[in-house]
């Protein structure tokens, strides 16, 4: 786990929106990323190709296309495909 740089402050904002959801009373998942990977592809340990295979089976969207980006590129691709799931997750499964 030898992260470095910005994943430093995702984690903090993280732990601040969390903060001040509980504060004002407002009912929130964590919902870790097995069980996205698991809910977007059938295996918990999906890799990125994976999630992007079955983004484009489902949407008929390249966004690695649309961006213009390489294969060999991930990000801003996989957050956007992470996202679209994570949202598809919520409004199927958490009441």
């Amino acid at each position: 786990m030898a992260s470095t740089g910005r994943v430093f402050n995702i984690a903090e904002n993280a732990g601040l929106l969390k903060h001040y959801l509980w504060k004002h009373r407002f009912k929130f998942s964590v919902v870790p990323p097995t069980v996205i990977k698991k809910f977007a592809t059938g295996k918990g340990n999906a890799n990125k190709e994976k999630l992007q295979d079955s983004f484009i089976e489902e949407t008929g969207v390249n966004i690695k296309q649309i961006l213009n980006m390489t294969e060999k590129q991930w990000n801003p691709s996989s957050d956007i495909i992470d996202a679209y799931y994570l949202c598809k997750y919520g409004v199927e499964n958490v009441t």
